[in-house]
């Protein structure tokens, strides 16, 4: 490893190993970021000095000879078909001004121009000391408007674009929401005190709406810094859910049609500043040349509004301070849209993913920086200067030390042990025998009346339509292992068979109606009926969920189930393929449904419970963010 420069300034090596690609593998997006590092004077013994101050390269400073650095300045190339991914140059700084970025990004792309890579854009996150960089580069993103905008500089006579991580814009609208509690919009008040209620209410039913929404995602001061959990608030399947409770009189949830809004807005906003499947489809789908009008101009209407947005007070919300995520959003949106005009009218871009103009890889290469030492997440200089040069010597993924099985050599399989699937028509009859022979040691208990669903909860209808949501789940996933012809007819819904319909009006179906952009499955009611009852049987055994501790809970209330069940013909009564076998198949699927609901609402009980206890205790985490954070 010494002899892979990783001292500070720029890789040379890299950008001449770069160079040698093919001309259509030159076109990638520059990114610059900070990361914190342990402020410690270290002996180097190969060099014989000290290190740890501040380093730009080749012994020179800014700060001062005796100034220790805090920080790490890092340059990172991201090719824009994904092919490669490498950093290019480090320096160790003590928090820098505007114009010394803004002379070390110059003295990057004139390197990089004198090796023939096309840098299309700059991307960086929001801070003061980079929108004012940006600005000395010659760009104009603080504006009232999209269309004064300049989001651009010239070098070297090429438009070089720039870009606001949408990632972190994400967290900014998720802050600024739910700080300033209330938002004005042109549609009504912005309130984050309905998602607060969405979060109680699925808490109190331990259900979800088909969301993410979690206890970190409402107490986000402790997981200020993880993208997940913003994007889990302002997503669309929160303002989904939000809205069918708006519909169905939830008193908690009414006038929620401005904040339903707003949300899609940042939901739409993100996603196309996050595409990254190629294969995607509707708002996730890449950026064609043909489908870029069109985009453009949705895009913008979504821009102007959040330039609307005000405070409680009257105030412009992108004349305060919070406006950060509303001038990110619209220079990147901007930028994207140029950037697809020029590049895909060349040959080899046929589309465009706008996930490779992101923050991502970045802060991927300073995770792994952070655990070549042990998850050491405050390296020194040293340590820092050691995980480079293992990354550049090697940037792969490899096995562990401590796994069971080590790669020797370079085949495909790596292992002594063959790696294989089972094959998938046995699980259905491996649960049963399994659970069959445990049920049959088991006391018979005798038939109890189920009570009426309301007495576990009063809002008993929102449960159900909950129920029928995850039985279409469940059907989904048990029909994958079942080739019986009559056995599948009688897990789904006739009407979408003959029909060939996604959405169709039952009991119990509004939800999964409201939720379904036609990929959803419709179960039928025997199904549903088995879900129900085994809902029951559950909240029975634990006291509505009071006491899970049960002995042998999974096996008692599949032992119900089955005598519930087993000699009722009126459930699956057109299944025709009993007398096939040694087992009825309509026994099999009452068993299979049963046992994958419980799969699925023990390990999401699970979920909720271990949220609720941990979250206040999670003090190593809290204190150590606020130790490497403490000037943010």
């Amino acid at each position: 490893m010494l002899s892979v420069n990783a001292e500070p300034g720029f890789y040379k090596d890299v950008i001449n190993l770069i160079k040698t690609f093919h001309s259509e593998d030159k076109d990638c997006s520059f990114v610059f970021d900070a990361m914190a590092i342990r402020k410690q004077r270290v002996w180097d013994p190969h060099t014989k000095t000290f290190k740890g101050y501040c380093d730009y390269g080749e012994g020179f400073t800014m700060e001062g000879k005796t100034e220790e650095a805090t920080e790490v300045l890092a340059f990172f190339l991201v090719n824009l078909r994904g092919k490669w991914k490498w950093p290019i140059a480090h320096f160790f700084i003590n928090k820098t001004n505007a114009d010394v970025q803004a002379g070390l990004i110059t003295t990057g792309l004139n390197l990089l121009v004198e090796a023939g890579i096309r840098v299309w854009n700059l991307t960086c996150d929001g801070t003061i000391t980079n929108i004012c960089t940006l600005e000395r580069l010659g760009c104009k993103i603080v504006t009232d408007n999209i269309q004064n905008m300049i989001p651009y500089f010239l070098h070297n006579q090429r438009k070089v674009y720039v870009m606001l991580d949408a990632c972190h814009m994400l967290k900014l609208a998720r802050n600024c929401m739910a700080e300033f509690e209330e938002l004005l919009s042109p549609e009504g008040v912005v309130k984050w005190s309905y998602i607060k209620h969405l979060h109680t209410l699925q808490t109190e039913l331990t259900l979800k709406f088909k969301n993410k929404l979690s206890s970190s995602c409402i107490f986000w001061r402790q997981n200020k810094m993880k993208v997940k959990f913003a994007a889990h608030a302002l997503s669309s399947s929160v303002a989904n859910a939000i809205t069918f409770l708006n519909k169905e009189g939830i008193s908690e949830f009414t006038n929620s049609e401005a904040t339903v809004q707003f949300i899609k807005v940042i939901d739409r906003i993100f996603d196309f500043l996050n595409l990254r499947n190629p294969f995607g489809k509707g708002y996730k789908k890449p950026i064609y040349l043909k489908d870029l009008s069109f985009l453009q101009q949705m895009m913008e209407e979504k821009i102007n509004y959040l330039f609307c947005v005000r405070r409680k007070d009257g105030v412009l919300l992108h004349k305060t301070a919070r406006r950060t995520f509303i001038i990110g959003f619209a220079v990147s949106i901007k930028s994207t849209v140029e950037i697809a005009k020029e590049i895909l009218q060349q040959p080899h871009h046929k589309y465009l993913l706008t996930y490779f103009f992101s923050q991502d890889f970045l802060e991927i290469y300073f995770s792994k920086i952070r655990g070549r030492h042990g998850f050491n997440n405050n390296p020194n200089v040293i340590q820092f200067r050691s995980a480079v040069r293992q990354i550049l010597l090697k940037n792969a993924i490899s096995t562990s030390p401590n796994a069971n099985c080590n790669a020797i050599d370079n085949d495909a399989i790596g292992s002594i042990f063959p790696i294989k699937w089972n094959y998938k028509k046995k699980i259905v009859d491996q649960i049963f025998d399994d659970e069959e022979e445990k049920l049959t040691e088991l006391p018979i208990v005798p038939n109890q009346v189920v009570p009426n669903f309301t007495v576990f909860s009063e809002h008993s209808e929102l449960k159900n339509y909950i129920l029928h949501y995850i039985s279409g789940y469940i059907v989904r996933k048990i029909s994958n292992r079942i080739k019986c012809d009559s056995c599948f007819k009688n897990l789904v819904d006739e009407k979408k068979l003959e029909d060939h319909t996604y959405a169709y009006n039952s009991e119990f179906s509004k939800f999964t109606d409201n939720s379904n952009n036609g990929g959803l499955v419709s179960p039928s009611k025997d199904v549903v009926k088995v879900v129900f009852y085994t809902n029951n049987e559950l909240l029975i055994c634990t006291n509505n969920l009071r006491n899970v501790y049960v002995p042998n809970l999974l096996q008692l209330i599949l032992l119900k189930v089955k005598r519930r069940f087993a000699l009722d013909n009126n459930i699956f009564s057109q299944n025709t393929c009993d007398d096939y076998g040694e087992r009825p198949h309509r026994l099999q699927m009452i068993v299979s449904i049963a046992h994958k609901y419980l799969q699925i609402r023990l390990f999401s009980y699970g979920k909720f419970y271990s949220q609720e206890i941990l979250l206040p205790l999670r003090r190593r985490h809290k204190f150590t963010k606020l130790i490497l954070f403490s000037s943010e």
